[in-house]
Formats: C-alpha cells, sequence, structure tokens
C-alpha cells in the first residue's frame, strides 16, 4: 500500500495557512538521496511532502543533506509565492526585497525617534 500526498503544483493554502492539496505524489516520487542539484520543482515536492506527513522533517533533512534554514527558507518562498518563489534568481530578488524593507523600517524608526526630541545614535 503506497503512502499518498500532493503533487507541488497542486498545493494551496487554507485559511489556517497549512499547505493543503489532492492526493498525487507517493513515496516513489520524492527526490532522489544524494540530491546536489535542487530545482524549484523538487524542492516543492519536499516541502508538499514534509507537510502532508510522507516524510518527518527532521528526516528530510537528514536524508537531504539540507539545514533547517535552508528548508525553512524553502518553505516561507512556496507559502508566499508558489513554484515560483523557488527559482534561485527570484529568491535572491525577495531577498533583496525583505532586506530594503528592513532598512526602510529602520530609517523611519530613527526618524521617529529623532523628531521626538531625543538625540540619534552617535557613533564613536
Amino acid at each position: 500500500m503506497e503512502e499518498t500526498v500532493v503533487m507541488a503544483s497542486e498545493h494551496t493554502k487554507d485559511r489556517s495557512g497549512k499547505v493543503t492539496g489532492s492526493p498525487g505524489l507517493t513515496s516513489k516520487d520524492l527526490p532522489p538521496i544524494g540530491l546536489r542539484r535542487w530545482i524549484p520543482r523538487r524542492k516543492a515536492q519536499l516541502v508538499g511532502a514534509v507537510h502532508q506527513g510522507l516524510i518527518e522533517r527532521d528526516e528530510a533533512l537528514r536524508l537531504y543533506d539540507l539545514s533547517d534554514d535552508e528548508f525553512n527558507n524553502w518553505e516561507r518562498l512556496f507559502t508566499r509565492h508558489g513554484l515560483r518563489g523557488l527559482y534561485v534568481t527570484r529568491s535572491q530578488r525577495y531577498r533583496d526585497a525583505a532586506k530594503q524593507e528592513a532598512r526602510e523600517r529602520w530609517a523611519r524608526r530613527k526618524s521617529l525617534v529623532s523628531s521626538e526630541g531625543e538625540p540619534p545614535d552617535e557613533e564613536s
């Protein structure tokens, strides 16, 4: 008897933010162990397999020699942007955009503090 999970292209998010979908992916369809080149479809398959309970997260990290940060990044990008977010060039764009947003938030906070009469931080 085969376990079933969804194909990456069939994933959607429910109201709770969990990745869900219709059956389609089995344990035979998981990316090969020892994989060195991760294309977006394979990343999405692994993320989907973990979300559907086909493979435990810790086991996936160990078998595929992935860091927790790397897998978290795949999950975040896939959840926010779908399969397109898992392309390396897109990942870089999204990371750059997130860094820019953080810089802008920091600048706004700094200007608010300055406008309230407190002296700005001085560098030594």
